[in-house]
């Protein structure tokens, strides 16, 4: 064929319905150019580099080398199984796709699963299919042992709250408010700081109704601070998707009634926290109906530091 460029690709695939004639098309679609997304190859996959010289010695990214590839799943989707394979995939092309051969080595690649449940199926297939181990490295962090891509899962519901607090917020769970508060009064700190502002707006997106219970909860603040909490609530607009939710879910009646139960829940988290709290004291939170007691007990659920001090001080208001 002198010079010219062999298309080894479509000559395969042609190969391909030939060998599987007896299949083609009637059981098997065989797609001679398929691409992985709107653009060449490109995934939704996070990767961030790293100097090598540098160890990092946070929790989540102490597998980092290099290299290192993220997959991360919203809270309404999980890691699959075909997941585990899909991100391999794109660690091997990532190494590959250089300008130079063997540029990138596997030891200098590394693999990171996130998502909010641990992925039940997906470590069992693991563990019985392929035989390998899976260790809990740390709070909501696990390592598949024997691989060649250096490989962790993290699971955000599962990570320490005082060290992993920006990672928690992004889950629909209902028990993290104490993160909420704590990232808000970051972010009035730090108004400038673009990090804490696109946060914040996924967490608005995410958990409106809580995020009021917040704003109740901010009570440390001063008159100033106070301000600029104000203008993060209009600036997100939180008080009118606030409303809107509790029309979404019924006439003013109902949204009452969520609200004075969600209120309920706050309290006996935020008591939790500290230590059990005792059967009698669960049924008296849960039996009050009046909602500005129920403001007030939120707000010293939140300062007190003994079930003993609260339970007195709910006394001292009868």
């Amino acid at each position: 064929m002198g010079s010219e460029k062999i298309q080894w690709h479509p000559v395969f695939a042609s190969a391909m319905k030939l060998e599987l004639k007896e299949y083609y098309p009637e059981i098997l679609e065989i797609e001679e150019e398929h691409q992985l997304s709107s653009k060449p190859l490109a995934v939704d996959i996070l990767v961030i580099k790293k100097r090598k010289d540098v160890k990092i010695l946070r929790n989540i990214a102490q597998i980092f080398v290099g290299h290192n590839i993220i997959e991360y799943k919203s809270p309404d989707d999980y890691i699959s199984i075909d997941d585990y394979y899909k991100v391999k995939a794109y660690a091997y092309l990532y190494k590959t796709l250089v300008e130079k051969v063997d540029l990138i080595k596997l030891q200098d690649i590394s693999i990171t699963l996130v998502s909010n449940n641990y992925p039940k199926a997906m470590t069992a297939h693991i563990k019985k299919e392929l035989n390998k181990n899976i260790v809990n490295h740390s709070e909501g962090i696990y390592y598949i042992e024997g691989e060649d891509i250096a490989t962790q899962i993290i699971v955000i519901d599962q990570l320490p709250r005082k060290v992993n607090r920006y990672i928690r917020l992004l889950t629909k769970r209902v028990n993290i408010k104490a993160e909420m508060l704590e990232v808000i009064d970051e972010s009035i700190k730090e108004p400038k700081n673009n990090l804490y502002e696109s946060l914040m707006n996924i967490i608005a997106t995410i958990h409106v109704s809580k995020i009021m219970e917040v704003y109740e909860m901010t009570y440390k603040l001063t008159d100033k601070d106070m301000e600029r909490l104000e203008r993060i609530m209009e600036k997100f607009n939180l008080k009118n998707k606030y409303l809107d939710e509790g029309m979404e879910k019924g006439m003013e009646k109902g949204m009452e009634k969520g609200i004075e139960k969600e209120k309920i829940e706050s309290i006996l988290e935020l008591l939790e926290e500290i230590s059990d709290v005792p059967q009698e004291l669960e049924q008296t939170i849960r039996k009050q109906k009046n909602m500005e007691k129920l403001r007030g007990w939120l707000k010293l659920a939140a300062k007190v530091s003994s079930i003993d001090e609260f339970i007195s001080k709910i006394n001292d208001e009868q």
